[in-house]
């Protein structure tokens, strides 16, 4: 497992909430489906793509999953993006 990195999760965070911000949206539902804490353990395509579908099993909208998508273009993962 790889070990927290403090700098990447406080980037993750930030982009969260900025994007969160920007959508109106409510910042703990993104935050508690754990997707920015994945982010600190670099995990892969697949894995952040599985961990955005679980958590759009709470808040199916058509604006959650908009933020994820941004979410992941920003933070380099394009091709899970288009899969979503």
């Amino acid at each position: 497992m790889t070990a927290l990195n403090g700098k990447i999760l406080d980037e993750a965070l930030g982009i969260l909430g900025e994007r969160l911000q920007f959508k109106g949206a409510d910042p703990v539902r993104l935050v508690v489906c754990g997707g920015s804490a994945l982010i600190a353990l670099n995990p892969t395509s697949e894995e952040m793509e599985a961990a955005a579908l679980w958590c759009m099993t709470h808040d199916p909208s058509d604006g959650f999953r908009g933020i994820l998508i941004s979410m992941f273009e920003e933070l380099g993962y394009e091709d899970a993006a288009k899969r979503l």
